[in-house]
């Protein structure tokens, strides 16, 4: 029996040693893959970079705490030239505004790369359908009486529920536009992706498709879509219901002008997620349309005198087409230059004209971009009182009609 023990003891050290190198292979490959996520692209200045930040977790913390701050400074410190900074997707190149024309048509640079590269997406949007021009896009709203009695709205909170139904009035059609549960999941996907999208990216992406199932941000954004599914899946049974008994007895089926009719139609038969684009659609389009139109409204208080040119001249649109027709719109455009105005002086985030670099890309100033890299322009220098190349100008809402005259006051 005492012979035994060398052997025993043996067993077990020989199972230890294998542990051991079982962890250490782990680690390594968790460091490797870590590290090619968030490696900064070598040859460009990497601002804000923390001294002996091996993993770069408190360099990346900077842009996350202080947003447009850090990135004016990097800005500003780069003096026209290019640099990165390492954002919550991995490293960021930052392109001066006088790269704008370079780059924003240029092919192997996308959006579509750059969005699946940051929300894990890679539907593809139709646009042939959504960007042709149909008579259906503008139906007939009935009159709104007018209202006499002033009352007090916080206006944010109530534009958003406005903007999600009449943009689901667009994506889904009816009833699900009057759906208040769907109204809500419209609004709150976007929210909800986000914060999931930031609490993965937190975990090395070698671990992220073991551990998305019990990350609460990705179980509640889970949940959100399993009701959204749900919701799409009734109004689609509803619809093949009515086009079948229709059919039988004779009469052609109903034509939804909706982009949940439209997709089926793009489809053609082939297997695409139905789900995921008309989510994908509300995350693109209510909450961007909110933010733009807060600002507009608040530009316009402070702009009295446009209000009475604005009415002017939406009227004569309305008269001249017999209601809101495509045509119409084109006739817009004093409106037109004052929502360009204000978006100007109110940019949605400190960073636009997003890329994702899909074949290298040599600039004019020789700067390479490698194949994955991740591009971004700041958007400040918009309403800072800065043109793009550095000279002082004042805005005007009326800046696409007339010249300039600084008709907005606000410049922040």
């Amino acid at each position: 029996m005492e012979g035994e023990v060398p052997y025993v003891r043996g067993q077990d050290n020989a199972f230890n040693v294998t542990i051991l190198i079982a962890v250490v292979v782990v680690l390594i490959t968790l460091i490797v893959y870590n590290g090619r996520e968030i490696k900064p692209y070598p040859g460009l200045k990497l601002h804000g970079r923390v001294s002996g930040d091996f993993f770069y977790t408190k360099t990346k913390e900077q842009y996350a705490k202080y947003g447009s701050d850090f990135l004016k400074k990097g800005y500003d410190e780069a003096k026209g030239k290019i640099f990165q900074i390492l954002g919550g997707s991995g490293p960021l190149i930052i392109l001066p505004p006088s790269f704008i024309d370079e780059i924003r048509n240029d092919k192997r640079m996308t959006l579509s790369g750059f969005l699946e590269h940051v929300l894990f997406s890679n539907l593809k949007i139709i646009r042939e359908l959504l960007l042709t021009s149909r008579k259906e896009f503008f139906p007939d709203y009935p009159g709104m009486e007018p209202w006499q009695e002033w009352t007090e709205l916080p206006i944010l909170q109530t534009l958003v529920p406005i903007v999600a139904q009449l943009t689901t009035k667009i994506f889904t059609g009816e009833p699900l536009c009057n759906n208040p549960e769907w109204i809500d999941i419209s609004i709150k996907f976007t929210i909800e992706g986000s914060m999931a999208s930031r609490a993965l990216r937190s975990w090395p992406a070698i671990l992220r498709p073991l551990v998305y199932r019990f990350i609460p941000e990705m179980r509640q954004i889970q949940h959100t879509y399993s009701r959204a599914d749900k919701l799409l899946q009734e109004e689609v049974k509803s619809r093949r219901l009515a086009a079948e008994a229709a059919t039988a007895e004779g009469k052609p089926a109903p034509h939804h002008k909706d982009a949940l009719s439209w997709f089926s139609d793009a489809a053609a038969g082939r297997k695409y997620s139905m789900t995921q684009g008309q989510l994908l659609l509300s995350f693109a389009a209510i909450h961007t349309t909110s933010t733009t139109l807060y600002a507009f409204l608040f530009d316009l208080l402070s702009t009295p005198t446009l209000l009475p040119e604005l009415r002017d001249e939406m009227a004569a649109a309305l008269r001249a087409d017999g209601g809101l027709t495509k045509a119409s719109l084109h006739k817009l455009h004093l409106l037109d230059s004052c929502l360009k105005e204000s978006q100007r002086l109110s940019p949605l985030g400190s960073t636009s004209l997003h890329r994702h670099v899909d074949a290298p890309v040599t600039l004019s100033d020789g700067t390479r971009l490698p194949r994955g890299a991740v591009t971004a322009v700041p958007s400040f220098h918009m309403h800072r009182g800065l043109a793009f190349d550095g000279r002082s100008t004042s805005g005007s809402g009326t800046g696409g009609t007339r010249v300039r005259g600084g008709l907005w006051p606000r410049a922040c």
